[in-house]
């Protein structure tokens, strides 16, 4: 017997199973109607153990306990607000940095000490270090601190990061300043020693962790600040002999700095053609004598105007000399910059 198809060549079997689906589908539509939905979830609270079928569960406990968690929740939610809105607002807390007045070195040392430990007595006049104790005084280390030398003489430092493991010695010249990072203790030593009130003898020196610029103002004279010193004015004046100090034969005087170390602004202007020069005076014998260097020169060129800057250190003695006689000093005015401004 041949197979049964259909209009597009199917077996029996398919179109049978076909119309079983079809029967199916609207065969069993009126049963399933009213069925709930598989995906309908459970109610959250089972209905309490011996209540009727069909009678809605008591959700009161469950909405009471929602209620006491928002009311925590809130408590909480307030605190944290609280919190953030005191932090913002209270005030900072004031730092405690290491700045110390003028302190001497109370017991000359010239030479290095053979430990680190040695640390100097004046009441035995025992030589040594002078320790500087940061961290027994403020209970932290100093990032950045600053040595500065007030005294005539050369400081030797070491330092600590730690307390048992110590630098090599670093030095500061009179009228200069170091800094030094990380340091939990420092100690000082000084040829000479220092005398309290007295800047310019032996070993006296500042230490902070202020700004030096702070910390350098607070000891400059009055009238200082960023305004130059007046150190030496002339005006239409006759010229000395040639390569002959200057300030010495006009004035009877020299100049020192006020301020170490420094810079002494000098303008100068000759009626004739000549080589200007400093004379400096620190304890060398002879005294340096070097030329202010000008383009084309070294000469100055006849009624020109001319500034020149030079360093100055603690000690130095400074006065000047022309190459050549017969003219006219127009004017020759040195000023002292702090050493800050130059």
């Amino acid at each position: 017997m041949a197979e049964d198809t259909n209009q597009k060549g199917a077996p029996p079997r398919i179109k049978q199973l076909g119309q079983k689906k079809v029967s199916m589908q609207e065969g069993e539509l009126a049963q399933t109607k009213f069925r709930p939905s598989p995906y309908q979830p459970p109610c959250p609270v089972p209905p309490p153990a011996g209540a009727p079928q069909g009678v809605e569960p008591d959700h009161t406990e469950l909405i009471q306990r929602i209620l006491e968690q928002h009311e925590t929740l809130k408590q909480i939610l307030d605190k944290i607000t609280e919190l953030v809105t005191s932090i913002g607002t209270a005030p900072k807390p004031e730092l405690n940095y290491y700045d110390t007045p003028q302190r001497v070195i109370t017991v000359a040392t010239p030479t290095q000490p053979n430990s680190p430990d040695i640390i100097s007595n004046v009441i035995t006049a025992t030589p040594g270090y002078q320790a500087e104790t940061i961290y027994a005084t403020l209970q932290r280390i100093a990032p950045k601190i600053t040595v500065i030398n007030d005294g005539s003489d050369t400081l030797f430092i070491i330092t600590s990061p730690e307390g048992m493991t110590w630098s090599s010695e670093a030095t500061i010249l009179s009228g200069e300043a170091r800094t030094f990072w990380n340091v939990w203790e420092m100690r000082l030593r000084s040829p000479t020693a220092g005398i309290l009130g007295t800047p310019n003898t032996g070993g006296v020196y500042r230490v902070t962790e202020r700004d030096y610029w702070l910390a350098y103002v607070k000891l400059i004279p009055s009238g200082g600040g960023l305004s130059p010193i007046d150190k030496a004015s002339l005006t239409n004046q006759a010229q000395p002999a040639a390569n002959t100090d200057i300030l010495f034969t006009l004035t009877a005087a020299r100049l020192t700095p006020t301020n170490t170390p420094t810079t002494f602004r000098v303008m100068v202007a000759m009626s004739n053609a000549g080589t200007f020069s400093a004379v400096i005076y620190n304890g060398v014998i002879p005294a340096q004598v070097v030329n202010f260097n000008v383009v084309p020169g070294p000469a100055l060129v006849a009624n020109g105007l001319y500034t020149f800057d030079m360093l100055v250190h603690a000690n130095d003695i400074v006065d000047f000399r022309y190459t050549v006689t017969g003219g006219t000093i127009l004017v020759l005015r040195v000023q002292e910059l702090d050493s800050a401004s130059a």
